[in-house]
């Protein structure tokens, strides 16, 4: 009986969880398709009320689209320099870190 409840908690905090960064990184499509849809709706309801053809429609469908395209390139955009700057500051402290391990290493040989 214990090893079905291990198994369950194991396969639970396993990568494929949908927690943390997965959501984060799944939310991007999301949010393409719904700023579309959900603009286009908006347009469909202007074209309704006002009696127009899909002007409306189309315009807000392409305008919830590029704006979801923008918001996805800047939050992709931000996410590519805070990776880089994690990585600037792991190579300054590996590189002190060898530098000090080099300078044990030749003070202990005298």
């Amino acid at each position: 009986m214990g090893t079905e409840a291990e198994a369950t908690s194991e396969s639970s905090a396993g990568p494929d969880r949908l927690d943390g960064m997965h959501v984060a990184d799944s939310s991007g499509s999301y949010e393409l398709v719904l700023s579309g849809v959900i603009f286009g709706l908006f347009g469909w309801w202007l074209d309704r009320r006002f009696g127009m053809s899909p002007v409306f429609v189309i315009m807000f469908s392409i305008l919830g689209a590029v704006g979801g395209c923008l918001s996805l390139f800047y939050r992709y955009k931000y996410r590519i320099a805070q990776i880089h700057e994690e990585t600037a500051t792991l190579k300054a402290a590996a590189q002190h870190a060898a530098e000090q391990h080099a300078a044990e290493q030749h003070g202990g040989g005298r």
